[in-house]
C-alpha cells in the first residue's frame, strides 16, 4: 500500500494505491483510481512495469493526479531501496514509498 509520495502521506484506507508483485513479476494493483497490471523488469537495482495496461474510468482531480504520479512512477525505471519493511521506488520525478498492507 502507498503511505507517502513526494513526503506527502498518503490517506491509509481503500482508496491508497498498491503494489503487488508475485515471484513471476507479475505486478498488478490500485493506482488511486483505476487498476493495472504489467511484467516487472529488475535491473541493477532498478524497477519499472513493461507493458503496463490499465483501466480507463474518470474520477475526480485529486485522484487523477495522484494516478498519474503513480502510474508514471511505476511505467519509468525507479530505483528500489527496501528498508525497515517499506519499499521506496524514486524516479526523476517522484519517490513513493510502499508497506505491507494489513
Amino acid at each position: 500500500m502507498l503511505t507517502s509520495i513526494d513526503g506527502q502521506q498518503v490517506a491509509k484506507d481503500e482508496s491508497a494505491p498498491t503494489l503487488n508483485l508475485n515471484a513471476a513479476m507479475e505486478a498488478n494493483g490500485f493506482a488511486g483510481c483505476n487498476r493495472y497490471f504489467g511484467k516487472a523488469e529488475l535491473k541493477d537495482g532498478k524497477l519499472r512495469l513493461g507493458n503496463m495496461g490499465m483501466t480507463r474510468m474518470a474520477c475526480a482531480e485529486p485522484e487523477m493526479k495522484l494516478e498519474d504520479s503513480v502510474a508514471k512512477s511505476l511505467s519509468d525505471w525507479s530505483a528500489v531501496t527496501v528498508k525497515g519493511g517499506q519499499m521506496t521506488l524514486t524516479s526523476g520525478e517522484h519517490s513513493l514509498v510502499f508497506a505491507p498492507a494489513k
